[in-house]
């Protein structure tokens, strides 16, 4: 039996709205940012190629959706010249809208 593969929760609600509204791509590599926390029991992690392939997005694209998802302050990023970089996902930021209870829950 192959196993299948999931993303591991919870995500947070105010990380994928504010990762939503950065636009372009983004919300398509968070989502998978989540999976490979998951697969690497929420430690930093190595971005590979294969992200590119799974999203159908290009290098570039990629890049950009990295950087406006650290520069909401959503990941931290380390970047090594000629290397895939390394990711870990902030998950202690707090966010005005849960602060606010603005969810209704």
């Amino acid at each position: 039996m192959k196993t299948k593969l999931f993303i591991k929760g919870p995500i947070p609600l105010w990380w994928l709205t504010i990762a939503n509204r950065s636009g372009g791509c983004t919300s398509a590599v968070a989502i998978l940012l989540w999976f490979y926390d998951g697969m690497n029991e929420g430690q930093p992690f190595k971005l590979t190629w294969r992200l590119d392939d799974v999203t159908g997005i290009s290098r570039q694209a990629r890049q950009r959706a990295l950087r406006k998802l650290e520069g909401a302050g959503l990941i931290q990023l380390t970047i090594r010249h000629g290397a895939s970089p390394i990711v870990r996902i902030i998950k202690d930021f707090k966010d005005e809208y849960e602060s606010k209870g603005v969810w209704g829950v």
